[in-house]
């Protein structure tokens, strides 16, 4: 699997653009249609169980769940971060994505949604209704490499 880390960039008659910023190759995992193989991806690739903040990032998949960017929203303090959920979707819409995932890292090792956390995946899935895109997951990830999938727990992210 080719990941490609991106980010949106604007051109100077402000129209926006990806531009990637790293392609790394990562053969241990194909599609990404389980929280097991996010987490999988996110703790060899991106080493997030490890970081000492909080740090988010957006997986734009096709519908079949393949990757087309990563996008790091991101960096917070050791139990914070916030972004821009209009940012985000521009992102998902630039990359042409029809699903997405949202994966974050709590350093203190606690994979229990905080009332941001819980605020955030209804936005988010508010927002990706209304643009026609399927919010496929919110997947928490501790410092041991342990998760917690918002969808694993619900089933359907309208009952968050």
């Amino acid at each position: 699997m080719e990941i490609k880390v991106s980010e949106v960039m604007q051109r100077e008659d402000n129209s926006l653009y990806l531009k990637e910023i790293e392609v790394i190759n990562y053969e241990k995992v194909e599609i990404l249609n389980t929280p097991d193989n996010v987490v999988k991806l996110m703790t060899d690739v991106f080493e997030i169980n490890k970081k000492i903040s909080e740090e988010i990032f957006v997986i734009a998949l096709t519908t079949d769940s393949k990757p087309l960017h990563f996008f790091r929203l991101n960096r917070g303090t050791v139990n914070t971060s916030l972004f821009d959920t209009r940012g985000l979707m521009i992102s998902l819409l630039l990359a042409n994505a029809s699903t997405f995932v949202i994966v974050h890292n709590h350093p203190s090792g606690s994979i229990t949604p905080s009332k941001p956390d819980i605020d955030i995946t209804q936005k988010l899935n508010k927002a990706a209704e209304l643009l026609g895109l399927t919010f496929a997951d919110h997947i928490i990830i501790g410092a041991k490499g342990t998760h917690y999938s918002f969808m694993e727990v619900y089933r359907d992210l309208d009952k968050v």
